[in-house]
């Protein structure tokens, strides 16, 4: 199974690369070293919620679409992604609870099967 730093990592790298932008760029538009840029693309440490989103910020990242893809293999739910789908699609509570809500259930699923 794919590690959690793998795949946003590579959605990181996959949106920088879209967007035609090396790491000296994006580190200069999020003030996030490019060192830190570059663990985070190769998949050796997790991004911090307000490094993601600064990410998010400069390379267009949809984090909605990020967590769908980790949604299935997540272990753990990040609290802060209820906070950011509130605020940055300004869902109501009743969706992102919704959302919350069928993400346990899907990796309730996925733990039992495996």
């Amino acid at each position: 199974m794919e590690r959690q730093s793998n795949i946003i990592g590579n959605y990181v790298r996959e949106k920088r690369a879209a967007k035609g932008l090396n790491l000296p760029q994006v580190a200069k538009i999020t003030g996030v070293a490019p060192s830190t840029i570059s663990r985070i693309e190769g998949g050796e440490m997790l991004p911090s919620i307000p490094t993601l989103l600064r990410l998010s910020d400069a390379v267009d990242l949809d984090l909605y679409a990020l967590l769908v893809e980790l949604r299935a293999r997540a272990k753990v739910v990040l609290p802060e992604f209820e906070d950011y789908l509130r605020e940055k699609y300004g869902l109501a509570d009743e969706v992102v609870a919704q959302i919350a809500a069928d993400f346990h259930k899907r990796r309730l699923g996925n733990s039992t099967a495996s």
